[in-house]
């Protein structure tokens, strides 16, 4: 089942998070912050501006993502960014990101969005692209224009 985020799943998403890390060899200098995360997942529950989904499977979070809605500094027009997406490397070939996707286009509909964007990076500790990176690219290129790139380096 997909449905909206609840305070109650902060811990649960965490672990996701923890699992992410782990799997995919993320850079110290990149790790996520718990703490922080845990505020900010907080303040997204409770503004209009963001959505986390989740995907629950036997009373497991097996997948979330995160949106939010903006507004350009340049123009007036508003736009849907999907700023974070995790799906269980169980459910990695299955409909799971798909169904996050549309749920979240849905909302950014609702919400007015005139398009979307979604800047997906995963980095190994040498700052080079994780092999998860083309699964990636693959799902959002059938779901998405590429009309640019992430660039990343060291300091």
């Amino acid at each position: 089942m997909i449905r909206e985020c609840m305070i109650d799943d902060i811990n649960k998403l965490i672990e996701c998070i923890d699992l992410l890390q782990s799997v995919n060899d993320v850079p110290t200098s990149n790790q996520v912050d718990k703490n922080f995360l845990i505020e900010n997942l907080k303040k997204g529950m409770v503004s209009p501006q963001h959505k986390i989904v989740v995907k629950e499977t036997a009373d497991k979070i097996v997948a979330f993502a995160i949106g939010s809605v903006s507004q350009n500094i340049h123009n007036s027009k508003i736009y849907g960014e999907i700023t974070y997406m995790f799906v269980h490397p169980e459910m990695m070939n299955q409909t799971v990101s798909q169904q996050l996707f549309d749920q979240l286009v849905e909302w950014f509909k609702e919400q007015q969005c005139q398009y979307l964007i979604a800047l997906p990076s995963i980095w190994n500790q040498d700052y080079t692209a994780n092999d998860t990176l083309e699964d990636i690219k693959k799902f959002y290129t059938n779901n998405c224009n590429l009309v640019g790139y992430t660039f990343i380096k060291g300091l």
